[in-house]
């Protein structure tokens, strides 16, 4: 099965779930989350899909591991470490959990994203956009104990 469904600079979207990964990147002591500001809109952007965590879709063929990795280097230099699954138990889309060490530096590597942030879960959750991935995000930082 192909995809006519390619991400936003021309690669191949997987025809067949699960579709993406996220890895929500964090720290404790106290609690963060790294976020990513979306550059395609400006700097200035706040609305819908503006500050994420790193992730991304899958390409054909790819094991649903291998692209939370890819897209946890290709988006903030992060390799190396470990990713934990923690799903929400859909099939569509994948999540897992990096505890990342205050010594490891992120990186922006592709022109997606013009910053980053590690911002307290509150904060966090109040700039993420829509609803949806808010809501999902919170009970993702809930079973991380965030």
């Amino acid at each position: 099965m192909t995809s006519s469904e390619t991400t936003w600079d021309g690669l191949p979207v997987a025809a067949e779930p699960p579709f993406g990964a996220t890895v929500l990147v964090y720290r404790r002591s106290p609690s963060r989350l790294l976020m990513l500001h979306r550059a395609h809109h400006g700097p200035d952007y706040d609305g819908d899909w503006a500050w994420t965590p790193p992730s991304g879709s899958r390409q054909p063929g790819e094991d649903i591991t291998a692209c939370a990795v890819r897209e946890l280097a290709e988006e903030a230099g992060i390799s190396n470490v470990r990713i934990v699954p923690i799903d929400l138990g859909g099939d569509r889309w994948k999540h897992y959990g990096c505890e990342l060490p205050a010594s490891t530096g992120v990186r922006l590597v592709d022109p997606e994203h013009d910053r980053f942030e590690w911002l307290a879960v509150a904060v966090a959750l109040a700039r993420v956009r829509p609803d949806l991935v808010r809501t999902d995000l919170a009970i993702l930082c809930e079973r991380l104990g965030l």
